[in-house]
């Protein structure tokens, strides 16, 4: 490989690094959530607001909380919001990826969806808000 390929190789990528940060930026900060859910064999609710707490549901149930996402910044946010583990496969979200301008609030539904092939028990996760 020549000096010419070697040079144009090492541009492309520089110039694919710069715009990967542009276009994801690190995050600068990080909040996370505890997701609570209970599979048993009748309806409960819990009204808790430390935690995304969907109470009892019964296999092939569903249940709907919202968040709210508030930016306190001066300037704007590229939102990202993830959950961790198995429950991810088992809830949606409204929005998952937003910008949130400064002093902007946003509401986001999270729905759960029981699969009729749940076994009763406990089940934590983590919900993680990116602001980057």
């Amino acid at each position: 490989m020549g000096k010419k390929n070697i040079v144009i190789l090492a541009a492309v990528v520089l110039l694919s690094i710069i715009a990967a940060i542009l276009i994801y930026p690190y995050p600068t900060d990080i909040h996370e959530l505890d997701i609570y859910l209970k599979v048993g064999n009748y309806t409960g609710i819990d009204v808790d607001t430390s935690a995304v707490v969907f109470g009892t549901i019964m296999p092939t149930g569903r249940a709907s909380r919202d968040i709210v996402i508030t930016n306190e910044d001066v300037k704007q946010h590229k939102i990202r919001i993830n959950i961790a583990g198995k429950l991810k496969d088992w809830i949606t979200m409204s929005d998952n990826r937003f910008n949130l301008d400064a002093s902007e609030n946003r509401t986001i539904t999270l729905t759960i969806n029981v699969p009729g092939n749940a076994r009763y028990g406990n089940y934590t996760d983590r919900l993680m808000i990116i602001f980057g």
